[in-house]
Protein backbone atom coordinates (compact mmCIF):
# COMPACT_ATOMS: atom_id res chain seq x y z
CA UNK A 1 0.00 0.00 0.00
CA UNK A 2 1.32 3.28 -0.99
CA UNK A 3 1.83 6.58 1.96
CA UNK A 4 -0.49 8.08 -0.32
CA UNK A 5 -3.24 5.72 0.11
CA UNK A 6 -2.23 5.21 3.98
CA UNK A 7 -2.93 8.83 3.99
CA UNK A 8 -6.27 8.44 2.94
CA UNK A 9 -7.32 5.78 4.71
CA UNK A 10 -6.05 7.97 8.10
CA UNK A 11 -8.14 10.56 6.38
CA UNK A 12 -10.83 8.52 6.32
CA UNK A 13 -10.72 7.60 10.00
CA UNK A 14 -9.83 11.11 11.24
CA UNK A 15 -13.14 12.20 9.42
CA UNK A 16 -15.51 9.39 11.18
CA UNK A 17 -14.04 10.13 14.56
CA UNK A 18 -14.64 13.62 13.99
CA UNK A 19 -17.78 13.37 13.03
CA UNK A 20 -18.88 10.28 15.52
CA UNK A 21 -16.82 11.28 18.55
CA UNK A 22 -15.77 14.82 18.40
CA UNK A 23 -18.86 16.51 17.36
CA UNK A 24 -17.02 18.19 14.55
CA UNK A 25 -19.72 17.13 11.59
CA UNK A 26 -18.90 20.08 9.29
CA UNK A 27 -15.18 19.33 9.33
CA UNK A 28 -15.64 15.68 8.66
CA UNK A 29 -17.84 16.49 5.67
CA UNK A 30 -15.52 18.79 4.43
CA UNK A 31 -12.41 16.53 4.47
CA UNK A 32 -14.37 13.78 3.02
CA UNK A 33 -15.40 15.68 0.60
CA UNK A 34 -11.73 17.24 -0.13
CA UNK A 35 -10.25 13.38 -0.11
CA UNK A 36 -13.30 12.53 -2.51
CA UNK A 37 -11.88 14.92 -5.28
CA UNK A 38 -8.40 14.32 -4.68
CA UNK A 39 -7.99 10.81 -5.17
CA UNK A 40 -8.29 8.37 -8.23
CA UNK A 41 -11.79 7.15 -8.88
CA UNK A 42 -11.37 3.45 -9.45
CA UNK A 43 -10.05 3.12 -6.19
CA UNK A 44 -11.77 0.98 -3.26
CA UNK A 45 -11.02 3.67 -0.95
CA UNK A 46 -12.67 6.28 -3.35
CA UNK A 47 -15.69 3.83 -2.56
CA UNK A 48 -15.55 3.60 0.74
CA UNK A 49 -15.18 7.29 1.27
CA UNK A 50 -18.25 7.75 -1.31
CA UNK A 51 -19.98 5.62 1.07
CA UNK A 52 -18.97 7.52 4.28
CA UNK A 53 -19.50 10.88 3.12
CA UNK A 54 -23.48 9.95 1.82
CA UNK A 55 -24.25 8.38 5.25
CA UNK A 56 -22.84 11.71 6.94
CA UNK A 57 -24.88 13.81 4.62
CA UNK A 58 -27.98 11.47 5.83
CA UNK A 59 -27.37 12.37 9.28
CA UNK A 60 -26.82 15.82 8.86
CA UNK A 61 -30.14 16.03 6.82
CA UNK A 62 -28.73 16.83 3.30
CA UNK A 63 -30.97 14.58 1.74
CA UNK A 64 -30.10 15.43 -2.15
CA UNK A 65 -26.22 15.17 -1.20
CA UNK A 66 -26.93 11.72 0.16
CA UNK A 67 -29.16 10.52 -2.62
CA UNK A 68 -26.87 12.01 -5.67
CA UNK A 69 -24.34 9.84 -3.81
CA UNK A 70 -25.90 7.06 -3.62
CA UNK A 71 -26.84 7.03 -7.20
CA UNK A 72 -23.33 7.87 -8.12
CA UNK A 73 -22.56 4.50 -6.23
CA UNK A 74 -24.42 2.30 -7.74
CA UNK A 75 -23.11 3.53 -11.28
CA UNK A 76 -19.54 2.99 -9.79
CA UNK A 77 -20.46 -0.67 -8.56
CA UNK A 78 -22.19 -1.58 -11.50
CA UNK A 79 -18.65 -1.41 -12.93
CA UNK A 80 -17.19 -3.65 -10.25
CA UNK A 81 -16.59 -7.39 -10.35
CA UNK A 82 -18.51 -8.46 -7.20
CA UNK A 83 -17.36 -11.64 -6.88
CA UNK A 84 -14.65 -9.66 -5.22
CA UNK A 85 -15.73 -9.52 -1.62
CA UNK A 86 -15.13 -6.24 -0.70
CA UNK A 87 -16.56 -4.60 -3.47
CA UNK A 88 -19.63 -7.12 -2.63
CA UNK A 89 -19.63 -5.93 0.80
CA UNK A 90 -19.27 -2.09 -0.39
CA UNK A 91 -22.11 -2.41 -2.55
CA UNK A 92 -24.74 -4.89 -0.02
CA UNK A 93 -23.35 -1.78 2.71
CA UNK A 94 -24.93 1.05 0.17
CA UNK A 95 -28.26 -0.77 -0.72
CA UNK A 96 -28.64 -1.60 2.73
CA UNK A 97 -27.78 2.36 4.12
CA UNK A 98 -30.06 3.38 1.33
CA UNK A 99 -32.96 0.98 2.22
CA UNK A 100 -32.71 2.39 5.58
CA UNK A 101 -32.78 6.12 4.14
CA UNK A 102 -35.87 5.20 2.32
CA UNK A 103 -37.49 4.00 5.50
CA UNK A 104 -36.80 6.88 8.07
CA UNK A 105 -38.16 9.19 4.86
CA UNK A 106 -41.40 6.83 5.43
CA UNK A 107 -40.98 5.33 1.84
CA UNK A 108 -42.24 2.00 4.00
CA UNK A 109 -42.48 0.10 0.31
CA UNK A 110 -39.55 1.09 -1.53
CA UNK A 111 -37.36 0.08 1.56
CA UNK A 112 -39.07 -2.80 1.66
CA UNK A 113 -38.52 -3.50 -2.20
CA UNK A 114 -35.29 -2.32 -2.11
CA UNK A 115 -34.28 -4.40 0.84
CA UNK A 116 -35.82 -7.77 -0.64
CA UNK A 117 -33.84 -7.07 -3.98
CA UNK A 118 -30.79 -6.71 -1.73
CA UNK A 119 -31.51 -9.99 -0.22
CA UNK A 120 -31.79 -11.67 -3.24
CA UNK A 121 -28.39 -10.91 -4.12
CA UNK A 122 -27.57 -11.75 -0.90
CA UNK A 123 -28.61 -15.72 -1.55
CA UNK A 124 -27.64 -15.40 -5.17
CA UNK A 125 -23.89 -14.61 -3.82
CA UNK A 126 -24.18 -17.03 -1.21
CA UNK A 127 -23.17 -13.96 1.63
CA UNK A 128 -25.01 -13.00 4.58
CA UNK A 129 -23.37 -9.91 4.61
CA UNK A 130 -25.94 -7.09 5.86
CA UNK A 131 -28.61 -9.68 5.62
CA UNK A 132 -30.14 -9.87 9.09
CA UNK A 133 -29.75 -5.76 9.09
CA UNK A 134 -31.78 -6.32 5.77
CA UNK A 135 -34.65 -8.45 7.51
CA UNK A 136 -35.52 -6.25 9.99
CA UNK A 137 -35.89 -3.20 7.57
CA UNK A 138 -38.50 -5.57 5.89
CA UNK A 139 -39.66 -5.92 8.84
CA UNK A 140 -39.90 -2.50 10.12
CA UNK A 141 -40.91 -1.08 6.47
CA UNK A 142 -43.39 -3.82 6.24
CA UNK A 143 -45.33 -3.07 9.78
CA UNK A 144 -46.98 -0.17 7.41
CA UNK A 145 -48.43 -2.55 5.09
CA UNK A 146 -47.64 -6.63 5.83
CA UNK A 147 -49.79 -8.96 7.63
CA UNK A 148 -48.67 -9.00 11.30
CA UNK A 149 -47.43 -12.55 11.05
CA UNK A 150 -45.44 -11.86 8.00
CA UNK A 151 -43.76 -9.00 9.54
CA UNK A 152 -43.06 -11.82 12.33
CA UNK A 153 -41.51 -14.09 10.23
CA UNK A 154 -38.94 -11.56 9.30
CA UNK A 155 -37.60 -10.76 12.43
CA UNK A 156 -37.55 -14.88 13.58
CA UNK A 157 -35.35 -14.74 10.67
CA UNK A 158 -32.97 -12.14 11.54
CA UNK A 159 -33.17 -13.14 15.20
CA UNK A 160 -32.06 -16.45 13.94
CA UNK A 161 -29.34 -15.16 12.18
CA UNK A 162 -28.08 -12.68 14.69
CA UNK A 163 -27.93 -15.74 17.35
CA UNK A 164 -25.84 -17.82 14.76
CA UNK A 165 -23.23 -14.75 14.61
CA UNK A 166 -23.43 -14.16 18.16
CA UNK A 167 -24.76 -10.38 17.85
CA UNK A 168 -26.61 -10.34 21.79
CA UNK A 169 -28.04 -6.76 21.61
CA UNK A 170 -29.41 -7.24 18.17
CA UNK A 171 -31.20 -10.60 19.65
CA UNK A 172 -32.15 -8.49 22.58
CA UNK A 173 -33.47 -5.98 20.34
CA UNK A 174 -35.75 -8.48 18.84
CA UNK A 175 -36.75 -10.51 21.64
CA UNK A 176 -37.81 -7.38 23.53
CA UNK A 177 -40.20 -6.24 20.12
CA UNK A 178 -41.53 -9.66 19.60
CA UNK A 179 -42.67 -9.94 23.21
CA UNK A 180 -44.19 -7.05 22.83
CA UNK A 181 -46.33 -7.83 19.70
Amino acid sequence: MTSSAISQIDGLWVAMIDFYSNNKKDEAIDTLETLSKQINHQTDIYLKILNTLANFYDEVERREDYEEIYHRLMKLYQEKDLTNQEYLFGYLKARYNYAHHLQLKAQYMEAAELALETIAICKEKETSHQLALLLIIVGNAGRHFMDVEKVKGYYLQARDLFSIYGNHIMLLKIEDYLQES
